[in-house]
């Protein structure tokens, strides 16, 4: 599997390094950067999300306080750019 071994982003330098010896063809190399972003970005989430327990603890007291949890998650999706530029929901 492509993605088996990468565990956060600071370990990209070795697969990138070993890019051009792995994948002969342009659409193979794109397919495995492609993959390489997608498990970057998932990890990048779940690490951002993990600070924030309100989101996913469900014995923590404030658990069910949905105002604190929507600030919490637009918190997550500022440091992530994801933030909502247009001012909406």
């Amino acid at each position: 599997m492509l993605l088996r071994g990468i565990h956060t982003a600071r370990s990209t330098a070795p697969y990138c390094a070993a890019l051009p010896s792995l994948y002969q063809s342009r659409d193979q190399t794109h397919e495995y950067l492609f993959f390489l972003t997608m498990a970057l970005q998932a990890e990048k989430l779940i690490e951002t999300v993990r600070r924030h327990e309100i989101l996913y603890v469900s014995t923590s007291k404030s658990y069910k306080d949905n105002k604190q949890k929507e600030s919490a998650w637009r918190v997550v999706a500022h440091e992530l750019d994801m933030d909502d530029k247009e001012g909406g929901h």
